[in-house]
């Protein structure tokens, strides 16, 4: 099975960076043993704007 991966650089200031950093959080939402990241640590609350 072959599975095509595209990897795109993403700026500091653009806002799909946080669209990006919270990928996780929609992913794993329905598993109960999912122990999400601090949301801080992930990028730094200043980048992601939290």
């Amino acid at each position: 099975m072959k599975t095509d991966v595209r990897i795109e650089e993403i700026a500091l200031g653009d806002s799909r960076l946080k669209l990006f950093a919270e990928l996780p959080w929609r992913l794993y939402r329905d598993d109960p043993c999912w122990t999400p990241p601090l949301r801080g640590d992930l990028l730094g609350s200043r980048t992601l704007g939290l």
